[in-house]
């Protein structure tokens, strides 16, 4: 399987399958929008709040905006897996080839571009002609919102703080100290989508498989549905885009408010952390965010005494400040814009059925799973307590076209899916085994095996175990030894 898409923007057509209109999607997109968050700290089955915006830097990392295309509803151009990222480099937080000056600064003591330009709690942000701030970044993405900004500046830190350690000790050249550090980023960051966050998102028979470097279904070429309910769907096209819309389940994981600190006495709200995208970038963050430096206690399991906060549920639902947010310059919202996404692409039930058929056929019909449709399709099949209030509105625009229900757009489908054999708290079968068949050929690349491997002989398991290393006062110690262990698996 390629790692990359052939660089179209998919085009949805103005009646989707044919049997679904575009206002019947829009009635589902305005009735699943809702303002109800989950209380108090973590419960299992739960995810931990900061994995939804760990994803988001993820998805960055395998993505590249499709500059200057355009579909016919006039929306910008969609994701597009990343050819040139396919070993997992970071590439979302370093850039692309020699350091620029600017986002890396000059280490004082050897005057070497080693260190990312970052204040004492935010990213760097520079005045540029009249006086706005504009942040200092590779990917200008990883400030949409002030949560994954601050995830940002956390990775940047952790990397100052691997090069300190490295100047400190001596016997490293200069030219090798950004190189170095950026190897053993790179290390963590593998580490923890594969060993944390994909463990903690996917379907466990799936995540199995994934780790599994031997899979068979994973590394199958994989056919589309012999009778889709959409043309044009070919065998280099099809499954190799449906991570794209299984990568926005993330949408669904955005709460509403977010607790930053113990020094704030109120949650943000999600309004004052979120940048529409048609706002001015160099626009500074509200002053309402001071103090603004996340604690990320709050948002990681990092004090086993103080449970983080919750992501939300994966439902169908979406918090209506996300899912109101106007996306591109064509006025969609994203909530209509996640489901006409998906309508380019064979139904959930094709797609579940077809994987149910292959599963057979390669010898794990033990993995085959329900296909939902009909009454499963509706709110009432999961009923979480907390959006007991408005399942009935939703409920009863679904009821509306039964035809919905039995050939649902992919993207609602996963949703649903992961309500109902997920808890909320996990893809289902269909979008796990999606989204592991799309990182599989990044899972056996050679140099994530090595790190991975050598990651396994660690107590450094999760992000949480890494933020705690380096939030130590002094710990040059454990970086060098966890850096020096790596040298001879990964340097160059």
């Amino acid at each position: 399987m390629t790692d990359h898409l052939d660089g179209q923007t998919a085009k949805p057509a103005s009646n989707v399958f044919g049997h679904v209109s575009q206002d019947q999607l829009k009635k589902i997109a305005l009735e699943r929008t809702s303002s109800a968050d989950p209380r108090g700290p973590l419960q299992v089955p739960s995810v931990p709040a900061g994995y939804t915006y760990f994803g988001q830097l993820l998805a960055h990392d395998l993505s590249v905006r499709l500059a200057g295309v355009r579909s016919q509803h006039g929306r910008e151009g969609f994701f597009t897996l990343r050819g040139s990222s396919a070993a997992l480099e970071l590439e979302t937080l370093y850039g692309q080839g020699v350091p620029q000056e600017g986002l890396f600064i000059r280490h004082p003591q050897t005057q070497t571009l080693c260190k990312f330009d970052v204040d004492a709690d935010d990213i760097a942000r520079t005045p540029v002609q009249d006086g706005p701030l504009v942040p200092v970044l590779a990917d200008p993405r990883n400030d949409d919102n002030w949560v994954l900004a601050q995830l940002t500046f956390l990775f940047m830190t952790m990397h100052n703080k691997i090069v300190d350690a490295f100047v400190r000790v001596g016997g490293m050249s200069d030219d090798l100290l950004l190189p170095n550090a950026r190897h053993v980023m790179v290390a963590i960051f593998r580490q923890v989508i594969f060993v944390d966050y994909l463990k903690r998102l996917l379907d466990p028979p799936i995540y199995t498989m994934l780790m599994d470097t031997q899979s068979v279904p994973l590394s199958q070429s994989l056919p589309p549905p012999l009778k889709p309910h959409v043309a044009n769907i070919t065998q280099s096209n099809w499954w190799i885009e449906l991570p794209l819309v299984c990568g926005r389940i993330g949408h669904a994981m955005v709460r509403g408010a977010y607790t930053l600190n113990e020094k704030l006495d109120e949650p943000a709200l999600l309004l004052t952390l979120m940048r529409d995208q048609t706002d001015d970038a160099s626009m500074p963050w509200p002053p309402d965010l001071q103090p603004r430096k996340v604690n990320w206690r709050f948002f990681f399991e990092v004090d086993p005494k103080n449970p983080p906060q919750a992501a939300r549920p994966i439902t169908p639902f979406i918090y209506h400040t996300l899912a109101k947010r106007k996306v591109g310059r064509g006025g969609d919202s994203l909530s209509d814009a996640d489901l006409t996404l998906s309508c380019t692409y064979p139904s959930g039930q094709d797609c579940a059925r077809h994987l149910n058929q292959l599963l057979t056929e390669w010898g794990f019909a033990d993995l085959a799973f329900e296909v939902l449709e009909g009454q499963r399709m509706r709110p009432a099949a999961y009923q979480p307590e907390r959006f007991r209030q408005i399942i009935r509105w939703l409920d009863r625009v679904v009821e509306e076209d039964a035809q919905f229900c039995r050939i649902t757009p992919l993207g609602y489908y996963l949703l649903q899916e992961a309500a109902v054999h997920g808890d909320g708290a996990k893809l289902g079968r269909l979008g796990s085994f999606i989204l592991a068949h799309g990182l599989h050929d990044l899972r056996i690349d050679p140099k994530v095996m090595r790190d991975l491997a050598f990651m396994e002989r660690q107590s450094l398991v999760t992000l949480a175990d890494f933020i705690r290393l380096f939030d130590q006062e002094q710990p040059d110690h454990d970086i060098l030894r966890l850096a020096s262990s790596l040298k001879h698996i990964t340097w160059h």
